[in-house]
């Protein structure tokens, strides 16, 4: 293939890539570096004269990129109130200057999400102590049922096993966060936070008895 028929082809595939961007609002920043390629692989006379500026466009491109998907992203979080998954786009936004290259680009988005996803799994562990609302009711039930004296202490046996086995797959809980995180603990405050509450559909009333029995009988009774 020819120099010339080369540099046709890449017009005809940057311009491409351009037409893709502008048509979806989510990457202005994108669309613009985009066409700003485009334009100087239109001006290029030749494939030496594309080099001079190709590396340095390509850059760009791939910070305008990386920028336009955290700032979506951050849109989203912020709508949903999920503050921890946010850190990850303003870490991006915050850094993306320093990278100096390709690589050093793709290392520091890759850093970012492997932390990112660390701590939005430590996060979310908080919200598996709602696994336990089925078997808080039961036991409510088992210990305030109206029944004969002969049957409690029957009852009270599922009511203890039942707390045990709630006991048991909390430390498992407990161990996955320490793993990620030393030192870490359920916190009440953070099971109340939005983006962990809107998740467990009860009555606020529900949630806070439920949620301090948890505390009592899970993190306090063992």
């Amino acid at each position: 293939m020819s120099d010339t028929q080369r540099l046709a082809d890449y017009r005809d595939y940057y311009w491409s890539r351009a037409r893709r961007s502008a048509a979806n609002p989510v990457y202005p920043e994108t669309a613009a570096a985009e066409r700003a390629m485009a334009e100087a692989v239109d001006a290029a006379s030749s494939i030496e004269d594309l080099r001079a500026t190709a590396i340095e466009l390509s850059m760009e491109m791939g910070r305008a990129l990386a920028r336009d998907q955290a700032n979506a992203r951050a849109a989203v979080y912020a709508e949903t109130a999920e503050t921890v998954r946010a850190q990850g786009p303003a870490e991006v936004l915050a850094s993306l200057e320093t990278a100096a290259d390709a690589p050093a680009l793709a290392s520091l988005l890759a850093a970012i999400e492997q932390r990112m996803s660390i701590a939005v799994t430590v996060d979310e562990l908080t919200r598996l102590w709602a696994t336990s609302l089925t078997t808080w009711e039961n036991v409510e039930v088992w210990r305030t049922a109206q029944v004969p004296d002969r049957w409690k202490a029957e009852l009270e046996t599922y009511a203890s096993d039942a707390v045990a086995t709630a006991q048991d797959s909390w430390s498992q809980v407990e161990a996955e966060g320490r793993h990620h995180q030393p030192g870490w603990s359920f916190d009440p405050e953070v099971a109340r936070a939005e983006r962990h509450r809107r998740l467990v559909p009860v009555a606020d009333e529900v949630f806070e008895r439920r949620l301090a029995e948890h505390g009592s009988l899970v993190l306090g009774g063992r």
